[in-house]
């Protein structure tokens, strides 16, 4: 929130644009107090998580979904009938993410080598997505 504080000078011995001056230096420190006193989180998504993933639970009626994450930080989900798209922010093992119109909401994240499968695969609460698209 901005603060803006009015500065009255009176006399004629002032020059005219010193309460514009002060005024300017008023809001001008006003707007970095606030700055400072409010850091912006950084939209976030480690190297590892940056692509396109396919997974999720196999029962649930919609199909697996699609992540894609990009290195800005920007998220698209999708299956079979519905999707959302957003920002995540990411820190320590938790993704929080941010999509207009609905609350934040936290999922637990890993990205871990599976031998087997000769790839990575990404952890989304505890499902595991494969790199590459439900659609290929």
């Amino acid at each position: 929130m901005l603060g803006l504080t009015l500065v009255a000078t009176s006399g004629c011995s002032s020059p005219e644009n010193t309460a514009d001056t002060t005024l300017e230096t008023a809001l001008k420190t006003t707007v970095e107090t606030t700055q400072a006193a409010e850091p912006l989180m950084e939209r976030s998504v480690p190297d590892s998580v940056v692509g396109v993933w396919c997974g999720g639970a196999n029962d649930t009626p919609d199909g697996h979904w699609t992540y894609v994450f990009t290195s800005e930080g920007a998220v698209e989900a999708r299956n079979t009938t519905s999707g959302f798209a957003g920002h995540v922010i990411t820190q320590g093992d938790v993704m929080t993410f941010h999509v207009d119109g609905s609350d934040p909401w936290q999922s637990s994240w890993a990205v871990g080598y599976e031998e087997a499968l000769g790839v990575s695969l990404l952890y989304l609460d505890g499902y595991s997505y494969y790199p590459g698209s439900c659609d290929s």
